[in-house]
């Protein structure tokens, strides 16, 4: 039996892995075969380009292999995937010969998307060893987080001494958490969005001066200052001034807005207990 080898990769951008259709008709990841003089990594940086225009970093120890007969062929393939994450994707686009459609899921829905068995059985293997996916890797997070005006948020508590930008971090941290763990299909990027801006009413709520009636007019107030502030989606601006459904009688209307108003509560009990016991 002729023995074929192809390597590619498992691309990881924002949290999303990139799943290509094959002309040949099966769903999969990027790969090809190894041509004379390459290495395993060579032919897969080479194969993800051509076919996606991606240029890539391996993450070379993340290495996986599994194998499978086409027997009407004769051939034994085995296949070499490696986990990557994007270095330049100013030319990303499907090379219509190999490749008839590119999209980017969400890692849980990676496995039903995929055709074959065995893809299914190395992804189930490569998942638990992705490092999970880093809030710092998100351009919401780096914009927000990095931006003076949002940075006033550190000036007023929230929760006994937690500030309101801690509490936002914490929200949008437990917010992918729950998604994940939920199986709730949510916009990665707006989730954080809404998540660090839900608190965003920029005043000291202790202080007597405050607004009146704070926890039933809060959402509102930060809703309208992130719409000043960073734009918003209408379902984000609905996402955060539902935040405090019951408080407020406005239901959450979308799933980030469910999340969002779930992980909020988590964590706000989170630190007042902590506080109480301190």
């Amino acid at each position: 039996m002729k023995i074929e080898k192809a390597c590619g990769t498992v691309i990881e951008k924002n949290g999303k892995i990139l799943v290509v259709y094959q002309q040949n008709g099966f769903w999969g990841f990027p790969k090809g075969h190894v041509e004379a003089g390459e290495t395993e990594a060579e032919t897969a940086v080479r194969e993800t380009f051509e076919e996606t225009g991606l240029w890539v970093e391996l993450n070379e120890q993340n290495r996986f292999e599994f194998s499978y007969d086409i027997k009407d062929k004769n051939i034994h393939k085995v296949v070499v995937l490696f986990t990557a994450r994007v270095v330049d994707d100013s030319r990303f686009s499907a090379q219509v010969e190999e490749i008839a459609e590119m999209k980017w899921l969400e890692q849980s829905e990676v496995e039903n998307a995929l055709t074959y068995d065995d893809w299914k059985a190395v992804w189930r293997k490569i998942r638990t060893v992705l490092k999970a996916w880093e809030i710092n890797d998100s351009e919401s997070f780096q914009k927000i987080t990095h931006d003076k005006k949002f940075l006033r948020t550190k000036n007023y508590i929230q929760h006994g001494t937690v500030s309101v930008y801690e509490h936002s971090i914490s929200v949008a941290k437990a917010s992918l958490k729950i998604s994940r763990k939920l199986h709730i299909k949510v916009n990665t990027e707006s989730m954080i969005k809404v998540a660090l801006l839900h608190d965003y009413f920029l005043y000291d709520w202790h202080d007597k001066n405050h607004p009146r009636m704070h926890g039933f007019r809060h959402a509102n107030f930060a809703a309208k200052n992130a719409m000043r502030d960073f734009g918003l989606t209408e379902k984000e601006y609905k996402a955060i001034r539902s935040h405090m459904f019951p408080l407020n009688l406005r239901f959450p209307t979308s799933r980030e807005a469910l999340v969002l108003t779930l992980a909020d509560k988590y964590c706000a009990t989170k630190e007042t207990i902590k506080n109480r016991k301190h």
